[in-house]
């Protein structure tokens, strides 16, 4: 898994992916591994995460909607005006 969250990194970055959706993202000890400080990542939950969203781009106004999030499923709203 490693290999594939290096991969995947690579692309966002390469292809400038403003929001990309994760399933079964890479995890050591229920936290999410392997990704930049620099993307803003939104998962929830106390246990292993199965989902995420990561966000490689600071113009947008992203929040987490915790209400409809869990370990499975992600939601967020985008409030830019980009």
């Amino acid at each position: 898994m490693r290999t594939a969250t290096s991969n995947l990194v690579q692309l966002i970055n390469q292809h400038n992916v403003d929001i990309t959706y994760i399933q079964e993202p890479y995890t050591i000890n229920n936290k999410l591994a392997r990704l930049p400080r620099s993307h803003k990542v939104y998962k929830s939950g106390d246990g292993r995460k199965r989902t995420a969203i990561v966000i490689n781009n600071d113009q947008l106004d992203v929040t987490l909607i915790t209400q409809l999030s869990n370990e499975d499923c992600v939601a967020v709203e985008e409030n830019s005006n980009i």
